[in-house]
């Protein structure tokens, strides 16, 4: 072949018009791209490789556009040559020169890759910025991996000895499957292919380039890269139908919101978990007759956003309606049912419609039957047919832990339930939804913990073909067509492939991509607009609290949203709270209506969900995707969580109260109406919160008098027997009693060294002394006779809760709201620290010591009574039976038993 600088202008235009007569044609020949110089016109007889050679020619001498307008010049009249030409600058103007091929091999083989990146510059196939020289490296990050292939046309992979275990290589090959890039297999070192390619990796097409085939299958390469480009061209270059001739198309990605039955036919990517929740469901069906005992109970377990609510809905219940199962498409199938905060309630509701000629109360109370049986019969008694299944659907079973706040109200459901799916011939069927983080909780309720471990499918994550599915199948449906700019789903891919929980951020993505679609095509832009899967959501929720019209619409917002969450032991175990709407109606009328002007802007941006059920009306967060992707909310729960669980625990305490006719025994007293009282000053509260609590102060004011009473008649005793006057010490400022009462006579001291309420008192053992601890973080000793202050201790950087002194009077315990969870045993003579106990993880409640002096026992906000050695501040004992704060501890004077208090009305021996 013979080589020449370049041959006149006058060739190259007589050679550009006899090679394009066709427009197909002009689009594969300009589509291989353009090189560094020409190699030969003259003699070579096939045509394509002369019209790619020419191209390289022109692009490397910088006379690609001189090229073109003599094309066009000379074209004359003939319609073809001008429609070739113009053709020709309009492919120049679109790029559409071969985008580089990406050479992956192992890191030890830079010697090969160097060697092959040389010989395919020669031929066009890198051109002259290479990806490759900032990429190839064992320590590459894979965003820059990522960049370099959806750049590339094709992805070369260097096998040798040394490619199987290359963790460089694997990720590089996955990257490529994202962005469906073809790899092909160059083969240069290693005796057996298997030996050297990575698992799962053998498939890929192979060149065979060892030793003195290496120039041949040099030539191979080059030819297969060439002929993939040219149907790469071909098919683009097949334009879409206009927009106008189809109609608008339909949205079928689904946002935060899980699907539902009728959105079977937008839902992919879990054909095999679904054909598995088949086979489970039939197994179950076919215990009977292989004459074992019943169990009518499958749980769907997984993280959160793994899906699991969907493929109940949208993949297991449309088969069963099917017939997938035989007579499954006769089965009754409830609409699935939330516990919430009284799971009884909620199945008496899901059952009604069966009943419409009996009240709510009645089925009620049959649900109750005190041999747990009640559900079972109920259902009995409403199918006809024998051998008709009823099918209950309990979604987000994980409420029963999270919003149930009774356990005599859980434990009674749990029984209801597993009484009626045990039941030989029963006719229900339960499928129930579970967090995976949840399932620990099991251990407390041994029968259905071994139910669900026994039959329970877990939903995993997403493999890549069916992430693949999730985003391109919907989009090709004939009400949708829909399409991706290239690179775009591989972005997608990238971005959600292997993360726990990502299926409702790619929803969420999908959907603002299909919002902010031009024409039919979800574009680059607006994905990198948006913030991509990570930053979609965020970026969505950010942008309607920064649309709120004034801060303190903005302050309203973050009480709403800690309304609506769970508070977790951390911030990732948080869970969405559904509220009724009852709950936002505050007691000045101006909040209330900002507060649902707040409440209208995150349902409008669908991040809130209102639902209404039996007529009460409700509002939760949309997903709990929402909580972990909001930087700012997750800054709200980091400061929060005491907040949130004391005020969802008046909440839901008020709500009991007027539930039972506001009984006085309900209302709050002591420590737990102190601290109600404080965190009303600082946040909002429902109208039925502010009564609650009003009612709480006007019974301790009652309470209150009639101790007064009762001590008056105490000291005229006293007084006639003793000759003693009364005494009283005032300790908040001199101003304990309530203002409705009148000062005592015989007021023997009033301490005034705190400069902030009290929380604490306590006597030493001689009667001499008290110690006080306030909210102005100290612990003060004083007299108990004149009020003279004798010491202060500083130790502590919060609020003292709780003060207790050693029964040989010499040390003094105490316990502040300081989230380190310590306590401090300190000098009663002269404050010096003795020892810090560091067991609890949260603020310390109640301190006692044994009567012996040699033990402490200590209650705390972290639910537990930790018993630990005066002395050393080694714990002996962990108490965990409570499910709430401890709030008070006591000690047997036996030393054997010890008495704990929780804040929800708990006391535990």
């Amino acid at each position: 072949m013979m080589k020449r600088d370049g041959p006149p202008l006058k060739e190259l235009q007589d050679a550009l018009i006899s090679a394009y007569p066709t427009r197909q044609d002009l689009a594969m020949m300009v589509s291989y791209g353009l090189g560094e110089n020409l190699s030969a016109l003259a003699g070579e007889s096939n045509l394509e490789h002369m019209v790619y050679e020419l191209l390289r020619w022109a692009e490397a001498h910088g006379r690609r556009d001189e090229l073109i307008e003599a094309a066009l010049s000379h074209s004359g009249q003939n319609p073809q040559l001008i429609h070739a030409a113009e053709l020709l600058g309009l492919l120049h103007d679109q790029h559409s020169v071969t985008a580089p091929a990406f050479l992956c091999s192992a890191p030890r083989n830079l010697s090969l890759l160097n060697r092959l990146k040389e010989d395919l510059r020669v031929h066009g196939i890198l051109g002259e910025k290479d990806p490759q020289a900032s990429k190839q490296s064992s320590s590459v990050e894979g965003e820059d991996v990522r960049e370099a292939i959806s750049d590339a046309s094709a992805v070369i992979l260097i096998a040798s000895a040394s490619t199987r275990r290359s963790r460089w290589v694997k990720e590089a090959l996955s990257i490529a499957q994202m962005y469906q890039r073809r790899v092909y297999v160059f083969w240069m070192q290693g005796d057996h292919l298997v030996e050297v390619m990575p698992t799962g990796w053998s498939h890929l097409p192979c060149i065979d380039a060892r030793g003195e085939r290496y120039e041949t299958a040099l030539q191979e390469l080059v030819q297969a890269l060439f002929k993939q480009t040219s149907f790469s061209a071909s098919q683009a270059s097949q334009a879409l139908p206009p927009a106008t001739t189809l109609p608008a198309p339909r949205n079928p990605y689904k946002g935060l919101r899980a699907f539902r039955v009728e959105d079977a036919a937008d839902f992919f990517g879990r054909d095999r978990l679904i054909e598995e929740l088949v086979e489970k469901m039939g197994a179950l069906c076919a215990q009977e007759q292989q004459q074992q005992a019943p169990v009518r109970l499958l749980t769907v377990l997984g993280p959160s956003g793994s899906g699991k609510s969907s493929v109940v809905m949208a993949g297991l219940l449309p088969k069963l309606g099917q017939g997938a199962l035989p007579g499954s498409q006769d089965w009754i199938i409830r609409p699935p049912m939330l516990p919430g905060k009284y799971p009884l309630e909620a199945l008496m509701l899901t059952l009604t419609e069966l009943f419409p000629e009996r009240s709510p109360k009645s089925i009620r109370e049959d649900l109750e039957d005190d041999s747990a049986r009640g559900l079972h019969l109920l259902l009995t008694a409403y199918v006809k047919q024998a051998g008709v299944s009823v099918l209950l659907i309990i979604d987000q079973f994980e409420e029963l832990f999270t919003q149930t706040a009774k356990e005599d109200q859980r434990q009674q459901f749990i029984d209801i339930l597993l009484a009626a799916v045990s039941e030989p011939h029963g006719p229900l069927m339960v499928v129930l939804t579970l967090r995976a983080d949840f399932y620990d909780r099991l251990s407390q309720y041994p029968e259905l913990g071994r139910l669900i471990d026994a039959w329970h499918v877990m939903v995993y994550v997403l493999e890549m073909r069916d992430l693949r599915a999730v985003i391109e199948r919907p989009a090709q449906l004939p009400d949708a067509q829909l399409t991706f700019e290239d690179g775009l789903v591989g972005d997608l891919l990238f971005e959600v492939q292997g993360q726990v929980g990502a299926l409702p951020l790619l929803q969420f993505t999908l959907n603002q991509l299909f919002e902010c679609r031009e024409d039919r095509m979800l574009t680059q832009q607006a994905y990198h607009e948006i913030g991509g899967v990570k930053g979609a959501l965020a970026q969505h929720a950010e942008a309607t609290y920064q649309s709120l019209s004034t801060e303190h619409h903005q302050r309203l917002a973050r009480a709403l949203f800690l309304r609506l969450i769970n508070a977790g032991t951390v911030v990732e175990d948080a869970t969405r709270r559904r509220v009724v709407l009852s709950e936002l109606v505050v007691v000045d009328a101006e909040e209330t209506a900002k507060l649902a002007e707040v409440t209208n802007a995150f349902t409008k941006a669908r991040l809130l969900t209102t639902n209404t059920v039996a007529g009460v009306s409700t509002v939760e967060v949309s997903h709990e995707a929402l909580i972990q992707a909001w930087m700012r909310l997750q800054d709200w729960l980091h400061g929060a969580r005491d907040e949130m669980r004391l005020q969802q625990a008046i909440s839901e305490d008020a709500a009991l109260w007027n539930r039972y006719r506001q009984p006085a025994d309900r209302l709050y007293r002591g420590s737990q109406l102190m601290m109600a009282l404080r965190w009303r000053k600082a946040n909002l509260l429902s109208l039925e919160e502010d009564g609650f609590l009003q009612a709480s102060l006007k019974e301790r004011e009652h309470e209150g008098r009639r101790t007064l009473l009762i001590g008056l008649v105490g000291v005229t005793g006293v007084v006639g027997m003793a000759g003693t006057g009364f005494f009283m010490t005032q300790l908040y400022e001199g101003a304990s009693l309530p203002k409705s009462l009148h000062p005592i006579p015989g007021l023997l001291s009033t301490y005034r060294g705190h400069s902030n309420a009290v929380d604490s008192v306590v006597w030493s053992p001689d009667g001499k002394r008290i110690a006080s601890g306030g909210d102005d973080n100290t612990v003060q000793v004083w007299e108990a006779i004149s009020g003279k202050g004798l010491l202060i201790y500083r130790g502590h950087s919060n609020a003292v809760w709780s003060v207790a002194w050693s029964p040989d009077g010499k040390r003094i315990a105490s316990g502040s709201r300081n989230r380190d969870g310590t306590v401090q045993v300190w000098d009663a003579s002269s404050g010096s620290v003795l020892l810090t106990y560091r067991g609890h993880s949260d603020s310390i409640t109640s301190v006692v010591w044994s009567l012996d002096g040699k033990r402490v026992a200590s209650g705390s906000w972290d639910t537990t009574v930790q018993v630990w050695d005066a002395n050393s501040g080694s714990v002996l004992m962990t108490y965990r039976g409570h499910t709430n704060w401890v709030i008070s501890v006591g000690w047997e004077p036996s030393g054997k038993r010890i008495a704990s208090g929780a804040f929800r009305k708990q006391l535990e021996a």
